[in-house]
């Protein structure tokens, strides 16, 4: 019983070190074609940094690191217009400013594309929004 105790725990653990976000277009071409497109996302933590990494509807993979950004960093107010954008104004200043469990990276891609990534760990998984410079704003979520 202990033994098979053991080997769950074991493969709790191994499948807790990648994870599949999704990632919504909201705003931009992507958000316009039909049917709607929902982008799947791996973010794996067996590295240092963890990676995160998406393939677009191109064909073009992206893949970027993810570390957590200090509400002292500039960066942690990067995006505050597009968490407005995403989850309705106001949002950034109520739940994102000053918050410790912020994260965020830029992937990028194989072809010359860029998308940068902001997420708050809550409750139940992960809140978070993109924007690439293509012109597309995404909403990420986990699960």
């Amino acid at each position: 019983m202990r033994r098979m105790l053991g080997l769950v725990l074991l493969a709790l653990s191994i499948s807790a070190c990648e994870s599949t976000w999704h990632l919504y277009p909201v705003q931009g071409p992507l958000a316009t074609q039909s049917p709607s497109l929902i982008l799947t996302a791996t973010l794996t933590r067996q590295t240092e940094p963890p990676t995160l990494q998406l393939t677009l509807p191109s064909g073009e993979s992206c893949r970027g690191s993810v570390a957590q950004v200090l509400p002292t960093d500039p960066a942690a107010r990067s995006m505050s217009t597009v968490w407005d954008a995403v989850y309705g104004s106001g949002f950034f200043v109520a739940h994102v400013l000053g918050s410790t469990l912020l994260n965020g990276g830029q992937l990028t891609g194989t072809q010359g594309t860029t998308l940068n990534v902001q997420f708050l760990q809550v409750p139940g998984g992960i809140r978070g929004v993109a924007s690439d410079n293509q012109g597309n704003v995404f909403k990420l979520l986990w699960p």
